[in-house]
């Protein structure tokens, strides 16, 4: 992942942390003590820190998640879509009161796509149309699927592309899925 954005903003930079040195890991045990040290292996260690501060790709997640300097530009698209159809805020904070402002499909054309740029320039583009789904409460409103705090390329992604994980090579790979469009030409290699 190296940038996120939509296509009615600008795209906020995004690295990925790598993985702990042993210079790093020895001195993480030395900070958390002996005790702990004993349970923590630094590949254990590692996955608590990149679960963190990481993407991930999750076909047992719905939502997009995504980092907070991410979140508040793509909210700020997303809300200001909605505002100039004389609607509430639609993406709202992940512990909110509030319930965000009734979509429906007519609106959908008028909000913009959540671009996900990966390494080599590789761009995945998710429609409303996937990051906006039906709700349980009212049937006639669509729900958005977007939320802030977790790291996370889940359903609004994975029913967008074609997704291959390979992980003996430790990669993913997506392809546009077969009878919808093709923005991004033919099937990419991440």
């Amino acid at each position: 992942m190296t940038r996120i954005g939509t296509s009615t903003s600008d795209m906020v930079p995004f690295q990925t942390p790598s993985p702990l040195t042993e210079a790093q890991y020895e001195a993480a045990i030395k900070q958390i003590g002996v005790e702990l040290a004993k349970l923590l292996t630094k590949d254990s260690l590692n996955y608590f820190v990149l679960q963190r501060a990481a993407y991930y790709v999750d076909s047992g997640n719905t939502y997009l998640g995504l980092d907070e300097a991410s979140w508040q530009v793509v909210s700020a698209s997303i809300n200001g879509a909605a505002e100039a159809l004389g609607l509430g805020a639609v993406l709202l904070p992940l512990h909110s009161t509030t319930s965000p402002a009734c979509v429906n499909v007519s609106h959908l054309p008028h909000f913009p796509d959540v671009l996900v740029e990966l390494e080599d320039g590789v761009t995945l583009r998710v429609p409303p149309t996937k990051y906006f789904q039906k709700q349980n409460q009212d049937s006639e409103c669509l729900w958005p699927f977007i939320i802030s705090g977790m790291n996370v390329l889940g359903m609004p992604v994975l029913e967008t592309y074609y997704t291959v994980y390979d992980q003996e090579d430790k990669r993913v790979g997506f392809a546009t899925v077969s009878g919808c469009s093709n923005p991004l030409g033919s099937a990419l290699q991440v």
